[in-house]
């Protein structure tokens, strides 16, 4: 036992002098600054690229050997910028959305000394397009360095270059507002679970918490699509399940928010939730007709979705710290009717309109004299 414990602090010490060493010998390239420069009061609207100016410092901070080395062929770092559903880049929902920042000769082939640093300064461009059907989850725009292919150097620590400011006013020191869409989407009211959380706000609060809703949602469906007797409602289509293997249908990705949501309620927010799965997902492919579909998603039924989330109040408030006021389904939109007239009714509305005439000819013929009611001829030589 004894040389057993001998050989365990000797693995371990070794390894912390190869993390120690590492840190100490190569760059830790980190963003420690961002910020949204132009356009002043900037809006950013759903589907419709907004072109902005942004300003970040590159830190490296690593420790006193651990210097960057400039470079003549080109850059040692690039920036990307990304929308996401949470603060912290990489604990983020997988579906994060690049956005496409323009070239710029900002210093990213310098050399930058450890524990040196370098600003930008407002001098790099990019569109940011926030997408309709993720309006409601992605609260967050996120800059990241990222290492270019042939640089002078190895990252010491992966974890701290980028930077994740939220979407808000500017003077607050957020990305610039942003303005999704206010009403309800007829097609996704069909397939929608509405969950009223009790003081939660849309502004600051909901954006710390949507990741792990999202991440909720699907634990909460995949657990319900895998007892047998929902497997028809969560896999339509898909025939019979050939197997009782434990697969999930979901992963957070396939969990969005409603267009027109979240929406502020009497100091409440309720949030339309939607599942889509993606076809021939891992627990649909157990059923006998798991060939019938292509690649893609289908929308996961209402009862389905409701059924998962519905009574399971509590895992909401265990795992985000709001009491939830309610789920339930919500309500299906239909288009404005247009008027039906029946043929009977149209019918009865021509011989009214014929007996109402024929009265007004007869009352004025009778009330007239009868010296206006002789024709007047006229004989032309």
């Amino acid at each position: 036992m004894e040389a057993f414990r001998a050989c365990l602090f000797s693995h371990v010490f070794y390894l912390l002098v190869q993390v120690l060493s590492v840190s100490s010998v190569n760059p830790d390239i980190a963003i420690t600054e961002f910020a949204v420069t132009e356009p002043k009061g900037v809006t950013y609207k759903q589907d419709t690229p907004t072109q902005i100016t942004f300003d970040v410092t590159i830190a490296n901070e690593a420790a006193v050997t651990g210097d960057l080395s400039g470079r003549d062929d080109g850059d040692n770092i690039r920036l990307a910028l990304y929308l996401t559903d949470n603060e912290q880049f990489e604990t983020s929902t997988s579906d994060r959305i690049p956005q496409t920042v323009e070239p710029s000769d900002a210093g990213f082939r310098n050399a930058i000394a450890a524990g040196g640093s370098f600003q930008t300064g407002g001098s790099v461009r990019a569109n940011v397009d926030v997408p309709a059907k993720l309006c409601g989850t992605h609260n967050y725009l996120c800059v990241r360095a990222e290492k270019v292919a042939g640089a002078n150097y190895i990252e010491a620590i992966g974890n701290n270059n980028d930077k994740c400011i939220m979407f808000g006013l500017q003077t607050d020191g957020k990305a610039g507002k942003k303005q999704c869409q206010l009403h309800t989407d007829k097609e996704e009211s069909f397939n929608g679970a509405i969950l009223t959380f009790k003081d939660m706000t849309v502004s600051d609060k909901w954006p710390q918490v949507v990741t792990r809703y999202r991440s909720k949602v699907a634990d909460l469906v995949n657990m319900y699509c895998n007892y047998k007797s929902n497997f028809g409602i969560c896999c339509p289509g898909y025939g019979c399940r050939a197997s009782t293997v434990t697969r999930n249908v979901v992963t957070p990705d396939d969990v969005r928010v409603g267009r027109g949501y979240p929406e502020q309620s009497n100091g409440n927010l309720r949030v339309m939730t939607l599942v889509a799965p993606k076809e021939n997902n891992a627990l649909c492919e157990l059923g006998s007709s798991r060939s019938r579909r292509a690649t893609g998603t289908y929308d996961l039924p209402q009862n389905a979705l409701v059924g998962a989330l519905a009574d399971r109040e509590m895992d909401f408030v265990y795992e985000l710290g709001y009491d939830v006021v309610s789920i339930t389904a919500s309500e299906h939109l239909e288009d404005p009717k247009e008027p039906v007239f029946e043929s009977w009714l149209i019918a009865v509305i021509a011989v009214c309109v014929a007996i109402s005439l024929a009265a007004i000819i007869a009352i004025v013929y009778f009330t007239l004299p009868a010296r206006e009611r002789k024709p007047s001829v006229y004989i032309y030589d």
